[in-house]
Formats: structure tokens, sequence, C-alpha cells
């Protein structure tokens, strides 16, 4: 820790992005990082109380909110009053990730894949201030929408991620889509890698829906 003019010096990597959320540091680690007794790989998302961290990094308790996998990465989050909205991307597929913020930590409250293959983005209404966001959804076969909700209604079982009496506007059609299906598949590499791939039809008939698999 270094003070110069009234700055002080993070004990962070010169890559790493950082950002607060209440009383908390969020770190997006980009390089792998280690710090105390913890690991973080490159492309994690991690919490630590600002205060504890300013004054002991190498003891601070941290939280890894997200870590990447093979598959899956982080491909945004916004801040809410008292959450934290990740949106992720996994087989090419969104999902989402909600954490509640608590004065002694954080809770995962939530994680949920999209109900069907299309690209969610979540964008705070107010910043901090409240707990609104909107919503974007867009898929192969839909126009781009967009919702106004509330955090509550994401993490209530009764409230569907693109329930209609959400959205605020939407893209006109373009085209007859009703009688059309997008399915997800998998071509396999030579070198073994397993590469998605989307089909989008008129009456898909069910022995296409099976994985297929191919060499390139």
């Amino acid at each position: 820790e270094e003070e110069e003019e009234g700055w002080t010096m993070l004990e962070v990597p010169e890559t790493a992005s950082v950002s607060c959320i209440g009383s908390f540091l969020l770190v997006l680690v980009k390089d792998d990082w280690e710090v105390g007794r913890y690991k973080f790989k490159q492309g994690s998302l991690v919490a630590v109380q600002l205060e504890s961290f300013l004054q002991e990094p190498q003891r601070s308790e941290f939280t890894l909110l997200f870590e990447p996998s093979d598959t899956t990465f982080l491909q945004g989050w916004c801040k809410t009053k008292g959450f934290l909205v990740l949106t992720l991307l996994d087989q090419v597929k969104s999902s989402l990730r909600i954490w509640k913020m608590q004065e002694d930590g954080w809770v995962c409250e939530l994680h949920q894949s999209s109900p069907d293959i299309s690209t969610i983005n979540v964008m705070a209404v107010e910043g901090e201030d409240e707990d609104q966001v909107w919503l974007t959804r867009s898929s192969y076969i839909e126009p781009t929408s967009l919702s106004l909700l509330h955090v509550n209604d994401l993490l209530s079982s009764k409230t569907s991620f693109f329930d209609e009496a959400f959205v605020v506007k939407r893209l006109p059609h373009m085209f007859q889509h009703r009688d059309m299906k997008v399915t997800q598949h998998f071509a396999t590499s030579k070198d073994g890698t397993r590469v998605p791939f989307f089909l989008i039809a008129r009456d898909l008939p069910a022995s296409s829906s099976s994985s297929s698999s191919s060499s390139s």
C-alpha cells in the first residue's frame, strides 16, 4: 500500500479492473492472481471488503462471484442498490447469476439460464439508487425487446425472464417466425473440441435434434 498526495495504491494486478459497490471492492481478474490464501484464475470476478483490503490485503476474505470454465465466461454485470447482476455466456447461451449484497458478505440468489436460445443483457436503471433494471433480449427468430423489471421480479419463481407484462418496447417482426424453431448442436473438431452451432428451420424433424459430429 502506497500513499501519495491523498491517493492510495491498491495491491491488485495492473491488468485488473476494479470498481466499488457499497462497502465492497470488485476486482475483475485479467491475469491469474494469487493473494493471501486465494488463487484466482484469469476471467474471475471477486469481491472483498474495501476497508479490510486497504489495511491487510493478504489477510482479507474474498468472495468468488464468478470463475470461468472452458465453455462459460462473464459477458458483463450491473450494480443496483442491493444486488449484483451477472450476465454469463455458457456454450454461447445466456444466463443470469444474481448476488445479494449483505453487510457481512454475499449470497447467491439465482443462477438461471435463458429459457430459450437468446442473448440477454442487463443494465441498471438508476445505478445504485434502486433495484430496477433494463433487460434486453434478442434471438435468431424474434426481434430485440426491452423490458423493465425489479430485481425481485427476476428472483420470483412466478416470473419468466421475458414475461410480456414487463416489455416496454420491441422492434417490429421482419418475417413470419411462429412456425420456426432454433436448436443448438455441437460439432467435434479434429482436436476433440466441441464447437456449438445452431440450426434454424421450419417444422424441424425430431431426428435433426440429436447432436451432430463432424471433423473440421
